[in-house]
């Protein structure tokens, strides 16, 4: 499953609700990150359930041109979202769109860096075996190889996110 800090292993659940009278209709889990080749098998399984009248939704993950030629096919009424719909509707135009603030661990935008950290001389690094102490007390491990940048030999050392998430020199 792709997400913004890259692929990671997980499901997709998808749940088919009836708006009217507020049932779900149908749940199911899936192995793929990809909603729209889960579109027809969820169709597939509601099949039964439809009317004459019924209107699916589905919001513009579902979209796709295989999905609504499908869906013209089978001769039932769809609204699927594009990717580019609030950029030609007009009600969008005066919208304010909501904004998530980043992950204070994930944002590596200039505000979301430090401005005050903590100097080389507080971590304890020992040379001859390679080794780093931040200055928590926490034993940091060694990321890579030692590295030439700008004329001197680099190494990286990375703490543990549960070492330091609950820091309380983290702030």
């Amino acid at each position: 499953m792709a997400t913004s800090k890259g692929v990671i292993q997980g499901y997709t659940g998808v749940a088919t609700v009836d708006t009217n009278h507020q049932v779900i209709l149908d749940a199911q889990a899936y192995g793929t990150g990809s909603e729209a080749e889960l579109l027809l098998p969820v169709v597939a399984a509601i099949k039964s359930q439809l009317r004459d009248d019924t209107v699916l939704t589905a919001d513009a993950g579902y979209h796709s041109d295989a999905n609504l030629e499908a869906l013209a096919k089978q001769e039932i009424s769809a609204l699927i979202a594009d990717q580019q719909m609030q950029k030609r509707d007009p009600r969008f135009a005066t919208q304010v769109r909501q904004q998530v603030a980043p992950h204070p661990l994930h944002n590596k935008t200039a505000e979301g860096r430090a401005t005050a950290g903590f100097a080389p001389s507080a971590f304890t690094y020992d040379a001859i075996a390679s080794t780093c102490v931040c200055p928590a007390g926490k034993a940091l491990h060694r990321k890579g190889q030692s590295r030439i940048v700008n004329g001197y030999v680099t190494e990286q050392f990375r703490g543990a996110k549960g070492d330091c998430g609950p820091c309380a020199l983290r702030a």
